[in-house]
């Protein structure tokens, strides 16, 4: 049976189903993208960048399962950042918007 394809999940490190992310910097980052449909879907990762009002395709995969990790997170890494999942019955969409804070900015409760 064919399906529509669906962005089933889409997260950085655990923190699942925020909209909203934040991060400190020099810490690891690795988002998640889980699509499915019939038949399978293939996954994009797109950021968005202000500067230029464009979206770049960062990673893309013939799959139900993205993986794009971050080694060192620092500030030039904010920004928002969408799963697109697409077969040919349709197209969907997530995004999530992450922030980078410096360390000695933080206040302390951040670091838990």
């Amino acid at each position: 049976m064919a399906d529509p394809t669906n962005v089933a999940r889409f997260y950085i490190n655990d923190m699942f189903e925020e909209e909203q992310v934040t991060l400190v910097e020099t810490g690891n980052g690795t988002i998640h993208c889980y699509g499915d449909g019939n038949p399978a879907p293939t996954l994009s990762l797109m950021r968005y960048f202000a500067d230029n009002q464009s979206d770049v395709t960062l990673y893309t995969v013939n799959s139900t399962y993205l993986r794009y990790d971050i080694s060192t997170l620092d500030s030039q890494h904010s920004g928002k950042y969408t799963c697109a999942t697409s077969n040919r019955y349709g197209e969907t969409f997530r995004t999530l918007h992450l922030i980078i804070k410096q360390l000695q900015g933080m206040d302390h409760r951040y670091l838990y």
